[in-house]
């Protein structure tokens, strides 16, 4: 960019917008902000993925039970990591064993969680669901334990972009029941809303005065 003396001013503060415009940009679409759920004393669930299992289950035998009810929409099978290997992605992308993850336990409250496995989301056809199983580190367990809540945030980011609002999904839909499930200060509140064709637990933040619901979200359909 070419900037005469009498306008460099505003040249270099229109140069400075577009690099801010740029990163904020980044950052955003970088954003890997998603809903965990308690699976038991010390370990979080949460989904990554979607990929085409090529092998047909047709007697299933599902891991144990999750502690958080809604962690998932169908049978939760043990994956190795040898057998994922085999799957064709589809949408998402599964973190590596032993990445670390920071998970928001409500407020401003965090811990630290690390991958140490994961669990197929089988629904019957060949698209399933993957989902990471994180350990809490051993110095965050007495606070994982003590918190009321079995419905939290994750990121491998410390601070991540906070996730643009979006249209209604339920725009129209009548409404069942509607709970709040935990809040995170500017990063929103969490909020389960149940209808006649499913449920859906969703991310909301303020923007301009009003609560609105963004792209984070875990839901099933009937």
């Amino acid at each position: 960019m070419l900037c005469s003396p009498r306008v460099k001013f505003n040249c270099l503060a229109v140069l400075l917008l577009a690099i801010f415009a740029a990163a904020n940009l980044a950052q955003t679409a970088s954003s890997d902000l998603a809903i965990a759920f308690r699976y038991d004393k010390n370990h979080v669930i949460s989904h990554v993925a979607y990929m085409e299992d090529p092998v047909k289950i047709s007697n299933p035998k599902p891991s144990k039970e999750p502690v958080t009810r809604d962690s998932n929409c169908g049978y939760q099978l043990p994956l190795t990591v040898e057998r994922l290997r085999t799957f064709k992605p589809l949408d998402g992308k599964v973190p590596a064993i032993g990445q670390k993850f920071i998970v928001f336990l409500g407020g401003n409250a965090t811990i630290t969680a690390t991958v140490e496995g994961y669990i197929e989301d089988w629904h019957g056809d060949p698209r399933v669901g993957i989902s990471m199983i994180a350990l809490v580190e051993s110095r965050d367990q007495s606070r994982f334990e003590k918190t009321e809540s079995g419905y939290f945030l994750i990121s491998s980011q410390g601070k991540p972009a906070l996730p643009a609002s979006i249209s209604d999904p339920f725009a129209g839909v009548e409404i069942k029941t509607r709970s709040v499930l935990n809040r995170f200060g500017t990063l929103g509140d969490l909020i389960e809303r149940t209808a006649q064709a499913g449920r859906d637990i969703r991310l909301y933040r303020m923007s301009q005065g009003t609560l609105r619901p963004t792209s984070v979200a875990d839901g099933c359909s009937d």
